[in-house]
């Protein structure tokens, strides 16, 4: 009959339509990665060094260092290595640092925050004349929960401090600072004002979406602000911790113009609760708020998706639970405005030994 067509028709154009543009995370269906995201790592190599700095002639220099998956910082200079991170896994850090330079002692080692993924091979660097530094929260993680016999044989920080310790060696200063962190508490901003190079870590993905939920972010309200300071930097470039390219100032406005739309996208797709409640008809709450949130985390994506699926490499991928993260934020908090609300400065505990400070410098 015409209306079993009709009902027919319906059902064919609503599935067409949800498979043109559901954005929930579909591995059969990936969009292309464009090619503006993709880094200079060759196939096949293990790893990719990279000269952020001028000099000729000499080891000497500010380096990045890449596997495609991970990214971290180094300096050469006169008489020994400072490194910062080195990625849990195979010993490709070691390899990319000594294949430029290869009889310096490491001198120092910068724990840039607490997640072993990229500080888990930590040990490699370790020697007698190894001095390893973090922020205090950083440094107390640690020591609550590593130690040289376990596993993973995380050295721990001799140096710790508060909100900033300059570290200056040769010609090279590190102005190591921390500021209340979208990531997580003790992620630490590595600044060369000589060279404008910034390293901080698991907020800004050059040209990639982000990780899932927002690259694991504890504190998304504290996101917009972490995005100023680091444009507040006169850097060119940004080491950011994953993926196989270094960003630049365009790359962190771009950050800033994704968040700003998954934040619109994630308010508009918050649907109204009433559509759901007959799925707790039963007594099974849970049922009704998993329907509830995956169907305004599903229509958030797609959403997201469509706009960024052409300039971020996999946004299809996690764009549903960036969505699911922001929107719970939303509905835990109440009112959208706490994204951009101004947070209290850090607050640092006594320093618990003289190696803490609020600030110290170190000169080698």
């Amino acid at each position: 009959s015409t209306g079993e067509n009709m009902v027919t028709i319906l059902v064919l154009l609503a599935l067409i339509i949800s498979t043109v543009n559901s954005a929930c995370f579909d591995r059969t269906r990936l969009n292309p990665i464009p090619s503006r995201s993709l880094g200079p790592l060759e196939s096949g190599k293990e790893y990719y060094v990279g000269k952020l700095s001028y000099e000729t002639g000499t080891t000497e220099g500010v380096y990045w260092a890449t596997n495609g998956a991970y990214n971290f910082l180094f300096v050469v200079y006169n008489s020994g290595i400072v490194v910062a991170d080195a990625p849990a896994g195979t010993d490709w850090s070691l390899k990319a640092v000594r294949s430029i330079e290869a009889t310096k002692p490491i001198t120092y080692f910068i724990y840039s925050h607490i997640h072993t993924d990229h500080i888990g091979n930590a040990v490699l660097f370790k020697s007698d004349s190894t001095t390893f530094i973090a922020q205090q929260k950083t440094a107390e993680y640690l020591e609550a929960r590593y130690n040289e016999t376990n596993s993973l044989k995380l050295p721990l920080p001799t140096v710790k401090f508060c909100e900033k310790y300059d570290l200056t060696v040769g010609n090279y200063k590190l102005e190591l600072t921390y500021k209340n962190n979208a990531h997580t508490d003790g992620n630490t901003f590595i600044w060369l004002a000589k060279e404008k190079v910034l390293m901080v870590i698991d907020l800004i993905f050059p040209r990639w979406s982000p990780f899932n939920r927002l690259g694991e972010m504890e504190y998304p309200t504290l996101y917009y602000q972490n995005i100023d300071q680091i444009l507040a930097y006169d850097f060119t470039y940004l080491i950011g911790g994953h993926l196989g390219r270094v960003g630049d100032r365009a790359d962190v406005i771009e950050a800033k113009e994704f968040y700003t739309s998954l934040l619109s996208a994630a308010q508009r797709n918050l649907l109204p609760p009433d559509n759901y409640y007959s799925l707790a008809a039963d007594g099974n709450i849970w049922n009704f708020l998993r329907s509830w949130y995956d169907d305004s985390a599903c229509a958030c994506a797609t959403e997201l998706v469509n706009l960024w699926k052409d300039t971020l490499a996999g946004v299809d991928v996690y764009a549903d639970t960036h969505c699911y993260m922001i929107q719970e934020q939303m509905r835990i908090a109440a009112n959208p405005q706490t994204f951009t609300d101004p947070v209290a400065p850090v607050r640092c505990d006594k320093p618990k030994n003289k190696f803490c400070s609020k600030k110290k410098r170190h000169k080698h």
